[in-house]
């Protein structure tokens, strides 16, 4: 989630903290797409936006940087994060 919109296109660096498994990811990614988000459960509002990844530390740590990130999508959509086309074949 972001306060303010950000830009298509526009290239950031991040810091996202798995706090149950004590490992702090870091890198840059590119923003890819920006939504206005409502919590069902609150009715609050708010903006996010959709981050292609492409560098990622702890380096050898991308698999669990990529479950990671399925949990909290799990955790907030009470469902699985959709495969992708090549994942299911």
């Amino acid at each position: 989630m972001t306060d303010k919109p950000l830009p298509s296109n526009l290239e950031l660096s991040f810091k996202i903290l798995d706090a149950e498994n004590h490992i702090l990811y870091s890198g840059r990614g590119t923003i890819k797409w920006g939504t206005i988000i409502k919590n069902p459960k609150t009715q609050s509002v708010s903006r996010g936006c959709g981050i292609q990844f492409f560098e990622v530390s702890p380096v050898g740590k991308r698999l669990e940087f990529e479950a990671y990130l399925r949990d909290v999508y799990f955790k907030l959509n009470g469902k699985e994060y959709p495969k992708e086309k090549k994942e299911q074949q």
